[in-house]
């Protein structure tokens, strides 16, 4: 499934009005490789809310919080570095075992109106690989796609997510608009 295709047909019309991003200048500025998928949902709809309880951040938004991020994860966690991730699923509170998901590997391209944040887990060199996180101060769930694979997934509700996919949101009438 092309789940960029998918998106733009199902939010037809909805389009940033910007030209496509320097991608070059960005990541030669912030350091940071974006993933593919993620310029190509950036050029064609920006920075973007879902029903203004979910916002996908424009490059310029990602590049701004991400220091600030890493020091707000560890103050609220207790000093926590990470937490442990099995099954997907993960809690900075239970020593369980699993895969060990450092805070220095996220970085914040999402929020929600429900205090959960959404990551990029960069733990690869090739930001193709990294998958996605949504989580808050204790927990975690870990998802091994990329941006518009996790939006499509999430607005089909076949998204095990809890804190996202409840009370029948998303559905048929959830909106895409830009964020400005």
């Amino acid at each position: 499934m092309n789940h960029l295709q998918w998106m733009k047909d199902r939010f037809p019309g909805v389009g940033s009005g910007e030209d496509p991003a320097d991608w070059d200048a960005l990541e030669a500025e912030s350091g940071i490789s974006f993933p593919e998928d993620y310029k190509a949902l950036h050029d064609h709809f920006g920075p973007f809310a879902l029903d203004d309880g979910f916002a996908v951040l424009g490059p310029a938004a990602i590049v701004r919080v991400r220091a600030g991020d890493r020091e707000d994860l560890g103050r609220a966690t207790g000093g926590k570095d990470g937490f442990f991730s099995g099954s997907g699923i993960g809690s900075t509170r239970l020593e369980v075992e699993g895969e060990f998901v450092y805070f220095d590997d996220l970085l914040r391209f999402g929020t929600t109106d429900v205090a959960y944040s959404l990551y990029w887990h960069t733990s690869s060199d090739d930001p193709h690989e990294w998958g996605i996180v949504v989580g808050d101060t204790s927990s975690w769930y870990v998802f091994d796609m990329g941006i518009t694979a996790f939006l499509v997934s999430l607005l089909l509700r076949n998204l095990s997510c809890p804190p996202l996919v409840q009370d029948g949101w998303p559905d048929e009438d959830t909106e895409l608009s830009p964020l400005r």
